[in-house]
């Protein structure tokens, strides 16, 4: 679990950024074809905006299915 204040999106990397101040991140390179959904706890979903900016909006699980990749 990270609790985390800020995320920035850098070089096909996630960082998020903690409390403190440090960087955490993940790499969602596509290694693999698979479907990543992360979720807050406001039910929202991350997507990352055409500017590489994170963002959160809402989409309840019936959307997430109907657009997962055909």
């Amino acid at each position: 679990c990270i609790s985390f204040v800020e995320m920035k999106f850098i070089n096909n990397t996630l960082y998020f950024v903690a409390e403190n101040g440090d960087l955490e991140s993940d790499h969602f390179g596509k290694l693999e074809p698979k479907l990543s959904i992360i979720r807050n706890l406001n039910d929202q979903v991350l997507f990352i905006s055409q500017g590489n900016q994170p963002v959160f909006e809402d989409m309840p699980d019936s959307d997430c299915s109907d657009n997962a990749p055909q």
